[in-house]
């Protein structure tokens, strides 16, 4: 048997085509996933977010927290659920923020996160403040300002949340 010089490149060129097909169908289906979490969360995600942010802040009202201070045991409770729900509607914040298709609500998303974060620590330090018997109105004043900042950032959210499903609906209905 005589062996040629040349080489036979049909194994190599085999197993570079069976992996550029197996990279390439993982791209397609990552991609076609993130495709889908994206189009779930602008369809359904953000209205109850929102909601609950605007409910979230309702409670964190300077004046409503500083009623709380007057039975220690409603107090404990009341807090830890704040910092709860605090936390599970800025996560969700934040998945809007990476999943939505439109930068404006990804924005209004991470700004209203913050804008809620500040609101619910300054308004908590009121709380804390109020137990041990200190009537703090710098405090009470900057967690006043601190709540209607978030409020203002909800209803920011609320407006490109809107506009975004309306500019969707108007795409749709030209073709």
């Amino acid at each position: 048997m005589r062996y040629s010089r040349c080489m036979d490149w049909t194994p190599l060129a085999g197993a570079l085509v069976g992996g550029l097909i197996s990279v390439s169908s993982t791209y397609f289906a990552a991609h076609s996933e993130s495709s889908r979490l994206r189009m779930v969360m602008s369809r359904s995600g953000d209205a109850p977010v929102i909601a609950e942010a605007l409910s979230l802040l309702q409670e964190l009202d300077p004046a409503r927290i500083k009623h709380l201070a007057q039975d220690p045991a409603v107090n404990q409770r009341k807090r830890d659920s704040i910092w709860d729900r605090s936390a599970a509607v800025r996560r969700k914040l934040m998945e809007i923020y990476v999943l939505h298709p439109s930068a404006e609500v990804q924005a209004a998303a991470e700004d209203l996160s913050i804008k809620l974060d500040v609101a619910a620590n300054r308004s908590l330090w009121l709380l804390s403040e109020a137990v041990k018997g200190r009537d703090n109105r710098e405090l009470h004043d900057s967690a006043q300002t601190s709540q209607q900042d978030a409020m203002t950032a909800a209803g920011e959210m609320k407006n490109q949340v809107n506009a975004f499903a309306g500019g969707g609906r108007r795409r749709n209905k030209k073709k």
